[in-house]
């Protein structure tokens, strides 16, 4: 049902009524309620056979308890009952972890010559236990080509022992299967892992029968030597170790990873690793190596995107790994200096003749790491036309993050121009050469831009201390007080003005709280209405751990039952049912998921969902199998309506912000 809360949920039972009265079930139960304290030993015998798992288990652990190896191992030698051998051998390994000698039972069993299942079995003991007695044993079963099932037991048996006289063995396998068999391989490498040493396997790299074998075991003992197959000719085995490097991880070979990032020509999994390595190393020749990736036009957009990324993340101290998405902390000492220093080298050939989303991801590095010595380039790509808006417009940001003396001049520019992304900007970067002139140059776009330019014109207005900013911040609540102001600018302006200590834009604020409709339960929400963010929405709606929308709610097939499927609701429903459904769950719950507890006047109680009601009958729906009820008025004492299912006080818990983007996501799902 798709709410998976501990100790909250439902629990189903389906059953066959026939099934339950069978003789079968009755003697199932009879056994388990009586345990098998009482049983004889001959009935516990037969009990190993028995077609219920938990009676044969039970039996099992009795014969055990009272040590019975006698019985065990006379069951365990008895072809005619397959369980019951399976169970004899289990129970014997039982016995065996304290009196090791049962193991000289296993003979017959281990020589397989009735039947695999048996013989697997009690390879898997033996290796459990690690009984050297039938080390030898295990060592001629491997041998036999054509039961592969018995392979991969024997070898993970063989891994138990950890000796090194197994290595033999294992290569054999590994020889013979040819990576045709995947289960067998890992069964193999895992054993060879804990077997062979690191410089065993390492002289075994070169040997064109076992690279993927040897690769894993390697790559399980946080080798190092996993380095050797990077440069393998078959392209999947220098990913698999890219892999085994970067994911497993291991540590010790980052270096030899990393210095393949400048290297092109290789698969776009393996170049992510190669380009994360070397900005998990943190070293100058990591940090080279990168620049010289984001250089080259054979690394290709992808690879050059990545890399300027993790030059301009190079003093972030992020949460999750940028290729598996993990936390992995970054190592304490990086040299802080290396990323800057890197990308100086190169920045000016990337700036001057790279493709635009390439320039525009090299200024953004430049901006980052303040690489002032990109900055005639960077004046450059300001000035060319013939480039894209939002590669000039990070170009104009560049400038402003390395201090750039021109940069006075280089706002001009782009405020003259007729690209709309370099002119917002520049709008916004004003500030950096006269707050007054950021104030006039934004309140410019106040009535005529789009909505996400005037929600950014606020935001720049806003952040000037000067009288000019309370002017315009003062008329636009005017506007917002006499009903003029776009709606989706609402919030942006209330949440800028508020810290103002400007007696007008004081006096406007209160004047608008005043005017609060103090019946209206939305009142203190509705400037969520409008101007979100869609994509931050669905973010929120999928990931926000606190709000937990899709554990309750589907959309598009994805989330729980719990609450109605949301696919549609944007089509079907206006924003204030959507904000009211949020912030007041209880106010107007979806038709067929009004929890109801409805007591009889004969003492009855009856609780489900409202699935219909008309002037005589009200039908319940259960919550445990769906199956409807209907219910005559004329019999019902008390109806008592139970709260949703959707806990209150998610509009604190969103903020103001979080919740205008989950409205606007939400009206979006059409």
């Amino acid at each position: 049902y798709g709410w998976e809360k501990t100790g909250k949920g439902r629990i189903f039972r389906v059953h066959d009524p026939a099934v339950d009265a069978s003789q079968l079930v009755l003697e199932t139960k009879r056994l388990l309620g009586e345990g098998m304290a009482k049983c004889s030993v001959d009935e516990l015998s037969k009990l190993l056979g028995h077609e219920d798992q938990r009676v044969r288990q039970a039996a099992q652990f009795e014969l055990v308890k009272q040590q019975r190896e006698d019985v065990l191992s006379i069951a365990m030698n008895n072809h005619e009952k397959p369980l019951a051998r399976l169970h004899a051998i289990w129970g014997l390994g039982q016995i065996g972890r304290k009196s090791p000698i049962v193991g000289d039972l296993f003979g017959e069993a281990l020589a397989g010559a009735d039947g695999e299942e048996a013989q697997m079995q009690a390879v898997k003991v033996i290796g459990d236990l690690r009984w050297e007695n039938h080390f030898d044993d295990l060592l001629q079963i491997v041998q036999d080509k054509k039961k592969p099932r018995i392979r991969f037991f024997v070898a993970l048996a063989l891994g138990k022992f950890a000796s090194p006289k197994a290595v033999p063995a294992l290569l054999t396998i590994l020889k013979d299967n040819a990576d045709s068999d995947a289960f067998v391989r890992h069964a193999a490498a895992t054993a060879l892992a804990a077997c062979a040493d690191e410089k065993t396997l390492a002289g075994l790299a070169d040997d064109h029968v076992l690279p993927a074998g040897v690769l894993l075991a390697l790559r399980r003992q946080h080798s190092a030597e996993v380095a050797r197959f990077l440069t393998d000719a078959n392209p999947q085995l220098a990913l698999e170790a890219a892999r085994a490097i970067h994911d497993a991880p291991t540590p010790a070979a980052y270096p030899q990873l990393a210095m393949l990032c400048d290297k092109p020509g290789f698969a776009a999994p393996l170049a992510r690793r190669a380009i994360n390595a070397a900005y998990r190393l943190g070293s100058r020749p990591a940090a080279d190596a990168l620049a010289q990736c984001a250089a080259k036009n054979e690394s290709g957009d992808a690879a050059r995107l990545d890399a300027l990324e993790a030059l301009a993340q190079w003093n972030e101290k992020l949460g999750k790994d940028r290729v598996l998405g993990i936390v992995v902390p970054l190592e304490a000492k990086r040299d802080a200096d290396a990323a800057r220093l890197a990308l100086a080298g190169v920045a000016n050939g990337i700036l001057h003749a790279s493709p635009d989303n390439i320039r525009a991801a090299a200024a953004e590095a430049c901006a980052a790491l303040n690489v002032a010595a990109a900055e005639s380039e960077l004046t450059a790509l300001l000035a060319d036309e013939k480039a894209g808006g939002a590669a000039r417009a990070a170009a104009l940001r560049a400038l402003a993050a390395i201090k750039s003396p021109a940069l006075v001049k280089s706002v001009e520019t782009a405020l003259a121009a007729k690209d709309k992304a370099l002119a917002q900007a520049a709008r916004l970067l004003a500030a950096k050469t006269s707050p007054a002139l950021a104030v006039k140059l934004n309140a410019a776009v106040l009535g005529g831009g789009s909505i996400r330019e005037q929600q950014d014109a606020i935001t720049a207005i806003g952040a000037q201390t000067i009288a000019e900013a309370d002017a315009v911040l003062a008329a636009q609540l005017d506007l917002l007080n006499a009903g003029k102001l776009p709606a989706p600018l609402a919030l942006d302006l209330l949440e800028i003005a508020a810290p103002r200590s400007d007696a007008a834009v004081r006096a406007k604020l209160a004047e608008f709280e005043q005017h609060r409709d103090a019946k209206d339960p939305l009142a203190k929400w509705r400037e969520c209405l409008e101007g979100g963010d869609a994509k931050a929405g669905r973010e929120i709606f999928a990931e926000k751990a606190e709000a937990a929308c899709m554990r309750c709610h589907k959309i598009k097939g994805e989330g729980g039952d719990v609450g109605p499927d949301l696919a549609g609701i944007g089509a079907k429903h206006d924003r204030a049912y959507i904000l009211q459904s949020i912030v007041d769950p209880n106010a107007v719950i979806a038709p067929g998921f009004e929890n109801m507890l409805v007591t009889l006047k004969n003492g009855d109680m009856v609780a489900g969902l409202l699935n219909a009601e008309d002037a005589n009958d009200v039908t319940l729906a259960s919550l445990a199998d769906g199956k409807k009820q209907k219910i005559k008025k004329a019999d019902i004492k008390e109806r008592t309506t139970v709260p949703s299912a959707m806990p209150p006080g998610l509009g604190e818990v969103l903020g103001k912000r979080g919740l205008r983007d989950a409205i606007e996501y939400l009206s979006t799902v059409k």
